[in-house]
């Protein structure tokens, strides 16, 4: 038999088991008493450091939040308004099944969630979406079809509701003022936000991390920012964490602002890709760099009236959706 064969370990093993035992109790019996210390298991070495790494990056994680949170904060408070012009590219699903369209939009927006997204198709208008800040509208007036106006005693949020109420697409109320700020990435945070890690090392401190917060009471909603602390993805969820909508944001621009000197104008996105989950519904928007605008001068306050904007718009037919109980028509 060769010395050291795998045989002979075995039959050492069955042969003299009482002997290896005694050996081993021996030894741990003189480890004691000489008062070695046993040595710490790999396995125990590795949790111990695995939780200080994970206490670390956490502690990175919550510096870079919050330096994002505050940033985006000061961004949102210099654009209370806010101008700018797009291609929209808008895809839904109606009674014809899947569809797209290409617009042009221009985005209006002013304090207190008011505001206006007006659509145009081949130079005629498409749709009106707007607000008050209290109550929501949606104007539409599709090729070969009469126009509606849809009025809402609510503020109608499609990032937050997903809409599938509202008018039957949820790609349209997504566009609305409330939506629109926080999908664009221009909308307050507030410094409740929690730091939430999404990735692991050794991917770059912006990619392991994104600022968690409710943009109403019954959603949640994370924000992804770029290393330079620039949103760079919005996800909306429901409280039960089914995804309402996800936003890609890129390419930014800085927003000329009066009286405010080059350094200080914010950035926003120029492309944004939304996406809503559930209704696989979505829009394109591409805003026009050389447009943009940090306070609306081309907004006209019947743009926020209901009365004015009615009689601008002229719809072949209003539906009044109350506030509890919806579906009632006006003439």
């Amino acid at each position: 038999m060769a010395r050291g064969s795998g045989r002979g370990l075995a039959a050492l093993g069955a042969a003299g088991g009482g002997r290896v035992a005694r050996f081993l109790a021996a030894t741990a019996a003189i480890a004691f008493m000489t008062g070695c210390p046993p040595k710490v298991a790999p396995a125990e070495a590795s949790a111990e450091q695995s939780v200080e790494l994970l206490a670390a990056e956490r502690a990175e994680a919550e510096r870079f939040i919050a330096a994002c949170v505050a940033a985006q904060d000061e961004r949102a408070a210099k654009l209370p308004s806010f101008e700018a012009f797009a291609a929209v590219r808008l895809r839904y699903t109606d009674e014809n099944g899947p569809q797209e369209d290409q617009l042009d939009g221009a985005i209006f927006l002013a304090p207190g969630n008011k505001g206006a997204f007006d659509l145009k198709l081949l130079g005629e208008r498409w749709a009106w979406l707007g607000g008050d800040g209290t109550s929501s509208w949606v104007f539409l007036a599709p090729p070969r079809r009469p126009s509606v106006l849809h009025v809402y005693e609510r503020l109608v949020d499609g990032a937050a509701t997903d809409a599938a109420d509202a008018v039957g697409s949820a790609e349209l109320t997504l566009l609305t003022p409330a939506s629109l700020r926080l999908l664009l990435g221009i909308a307050p945070i507030g410094r409740d936000a929690e730091t939430v890690l999404v990735g692991a090392a050794p991917a770059p401190i912006h990619e392991r991390c994104a600022a968690r917060f409710s943009p109403s009471a019954t959603t949640r909603a994370e924000i992804l920012f770029t290393a330079e602390g620039l949103p760079r993805r919005v996800v909306v969820q429901s409280v039960d964490g089914t995804e309402i909508v996800r936003a890609d944001l890129a390419n930014f621009e800085r927003v000329r602002l009066p009286d405010v000197a080059l350094g200080g104008w914010p950035a926003v996105p120029t492309s944004i890709t939304m996406v809503a989950a559930r209704s696989k519904a979505g829009a394109t928007i591409l805003i026009d760099k050389d447009r943009l605008q940090g306070v609306a001068r081309r907004a006209r306050p019947q743009f926020f009236d209901l009365g004015e904007l009615q009689a601008y718009l002229m719809p072949s037919e209003v539906v009044l959706h109350a506030a509890e109980a919806e579906g009632a028509k006006a003439p």
